[in-house]
């Protein structure tokens, strides 16, 4: 294998590669505890609308009602939510005294809601929910520590770190939209950062089989092999495959091969889609919105969010831009060294995959935002603070919130989203091409 790491690496005296044992532990764990109570406190009571999916497939499953799982009219989301499951989530939310603004399909493997079922019998919505809640707000806690480690950065504090991303998660539309929802996402970015911080480890074993887990539970994070090819990490590309392999067989053992079938018609309804919606963040829907600009049918009007369906050749481009990220990822970063290079690497391909992804949610910056710290390890411009200061704004929450309730904000509030993350992706590939080391 080439670009072999070094057998042992030594830890960087001014920032270590944990956090415990620094001397500024007693504040890092202060500023965490504060984060916790933040985040804990302001979703406590919220109905989390993307884990009630879930949960409802989950109930049906235990009821033996398998058709019900993957509902399906022939569009992705629903022309109209079907009639059992609409009932089965408004039960659940009653408790919550919140109206119910709009009804998430299922739409994970049914290994997950055939584990979740027995669950169900006992267990009511309310408490998963809160346990869910807290398992999210620990893995964006292990996420802080995880970046830290991965990169090892001999010019930022651990106390440093920590508290960017301390005030940028209690800030920020991106977690907590991510936490409102109770969405799967997070603890996908748990274990996808876990499985690189594995490989710049030199752990491939534990790295393939980090990721095959998080391709488990969304199919989406089995691209991130990409990296494990730009590396040339065979053994954890086989792990990758070994263990992936493992839970498919022992998914289709679970829950049988017609809900799998089941499954894979309901991602076909997928095909040529993509969802307008302001926390979007895809390149197609920024394409079509041009391309009615350029044919006089653009309208700034849009009442709520629809699955639509753009031109075929606006796929083409998207594609095309997915392999042009992808070189330009592998050519700018393949002179770093190893943590430098996984470091940058992930952070890129993260984002070509959420601009080339029809479905591209503001909660997928979640992986890239918990890394965006090691701009100030390799960053000699002052600019970089700019670039901090616009994310920090530009996401923030209250500003979400203020223009959600103005219609004609739908359409400019999604580009600028757009337009924010590809500032990052320039912004950090630059960066990388000025990194190159002999």
């Amino acid at each position: 294998m080439s670009n072999k790491f070094e057998p042992t690496e030594p830890v960087v005296t001014g920032s270590g590669s944990t956090f415990a044992g620094l001397p500024d532990f007693p504040k890092l764990a202060i500023l965490l505890g504060c984060l916790s109570a933040v985040l804990l406190s302001g979703y406590w009571s919220t109905f989390p609308h993307d884990f009630a999916a879930l949960y409802v497939a989950a109930q049906f499953y235990e009821q033996g009602l398998f058709d019900f799982v993957y509902q399906s009219d022939g569009n992705f989301f629903w022309n109209e939510t079907p009639e059992a499951w609409r009932n089965a989530t408004e039960v659940i939310a009653a408790t919550y005294g919140e109206p119910i603004y709009h009804y998430a399909p299922y739409v994970y493997p049914p290994l997950w809601a055939a584990l979740l079922a027995p669950v169900t019998a006992f267990l009511g919505f309310g408490t998963v929910a809160k346990v869910v809640l807290c398992a999210n707000v620990a893995a964006f806690l292990g996420m802080i520590w995880l970046g830290f480690r991965l990169l090892r950065p001999a010019n930022v504090r651990a106390l440093n770190w920590a508290l960017f991303l301390v005030i940028l998660l209690a800030t920020s539309s991106i977690s907590h939209l991510a936490l409102n929802l109770g969405q799967p996402q997070i603890g996908v970015c748990f274990l996808i950062l876990l499985s690189f911080c594995c490989l710049a480890d030199n752990r491939p074993v534990q790295s393939g089989g980090w990721l095959a887990l998080a391709a488990a539970v969304k199919l989406a994070p089995a691209m991130f092999i990409i990296i494990f090819l730009m590396e040339r990490n065979w053994r954890a590309l086989a792990s990758f495959t070994l263990i992936g392999g493992i839970l498919a067989v022992l998914s289709v053992s679970v829950a049988g091969w017609p809900l799998h079938a089941a499954f894979l018609a309901k991602l076909a309804e997928l095909d040529g889609g993509t969802m307008l919606s302001r926390i979007n963040l895809g390149l197609e829907i920024e394409l079509y919105q041009l391309w009615l600009v350029f044919t006089g049918d653009f309208s700034w009007r849009v009442e709520e969010p629809e699955f639509i369906f753009p031109p075929r050749w606006i796929s083409w481009i998207v594609s095309l831009s997915f392999v042009v990220g992808v070189v330009a990822t592998f050519l700018m970063s393949r002179g770093l060294s190893p943590r430098a290079r996984i470091w940058s690497r992930l952070i890129l391909i993260s984002l070509v995959l959420l601009f080339t992804s029809p479905l591209g949610w503001i909660h997928y910056l979640i992986l890239p935002t918990m890394l965006l710290p090691g701009v100030l390890e390799y960053s000699k411009s002052h600019r970089v603070l700019l670039l901090f200061a616009l994310l920090l704004v530009g996401y923030s929450l209250p500003l979400y919130l203020y223009f959600d309730e103005i219609w004609w904000s739908f359409i400019p509030q999604m580009m600028f989203h757009f337009l924010l993350a590809v500032l990052v992706f320039v912004g950090v590939l630059r960066m990388t091409a000025k990194m190159q080391v002999s």
